[in-house]
C-alpha cells in the first residue's frame, strides 16, 4: 500500500492557546492547499486521510482533501494525537491493506514512523517541516517501507502551481 505521511501545516505559536486548539496560520492554510494541489498533480488517489484530533492537523487534512479529486474522507483518529507511537500509526493504518492512504500528524511522531518503516530504527528520526509529505510503499505486516518521495513545503508549492 502507499502511505503519505504529512506533517500539519504552520500553526499559531505554542502557548497562545491550548495545544489542541492551535489553528493554522494564513501561511499554514496556503501550505496545506499547496500540498493538496501538489498531491493531485502527482496523481495521488487517496482512499482516506487519517488525522490527529488536534485542530491544526484536522484543518490540514481538510484543506488537502478539498484539493483532491475525488475528495477523500477525513477520519479523525484519537490515537494519532501528538505523542503517538509508530505502533499507533500502524494500527490506525491496518484497516487499509491496499491503495493509498494519508496520515496527518505531528513531529517527532511522523519522523519516528518514517524511520521505522525505512530502516527499522525507532531511535532515528526523519525531520518534517510543516506540511512536508513523505510518500512510502508500505508493507504493514513487515512494518517496513521504501521511500517514493519526500517533498518539503517549497517543492510542494512548485508542484501545486
Amino acid at each position: 500500500m502507499r502511505v503519505y505521511l504529512i506533517r500539519h501545516a504552520s500553526a499559531g505559536d505554542p502557548g497562545t492557546v491550548a495545544d489542541g486548539e492551535r489553528a493554522l496560520t494564513a501561511d499554514g492554510l496556503r501550505e496545506a492547499q499547496a500540498a493538496g494541489r501538489a498531491l493531485r498533480a502527482l496523481g495521488a488517489r487517496l482512499r482516506a486521510i487519517l488525522c490527529s484530533p488536534l485542530l491544526r492537523a484536522c484543518q490540514t487534512a481538510q484543506e488537502i482533501a478539498a484539493k483532491l479529486d475525488p475528495c477523500p474522507a477525513v477520519e479523525i483518529r484519537d490515537a494519532l494525537t501528538a505523542g503517538a507511537s509508530p505502533r499507533d500509526y500502524f494500527e490506525a493504518l491496518r484497516p487499509w491493506t491496499s491503495g493509498e492512504v494519508a496520515v496527518v500528524g505531528h513531529m517527532p511522531d511522523l519522523g519516528r514512523v518514517a524511520a521505522v518503516l525505512m530502516s527499522g530504527a525507532p531511535e532515528v528520526s526523519v525531520v518534517f517541516k510543516p506540511s512536508a509529505v513523505c510518500c512510502l510503499e508500505v508493507d504493514l505486516d513487515r512494518e517496513s517501507g521504501s521511500l517514493v518521495f519526500f517533498h518539503g513545503p517549497d517543492r510542494l508549492a512548485e508542484l501545486g502551481r
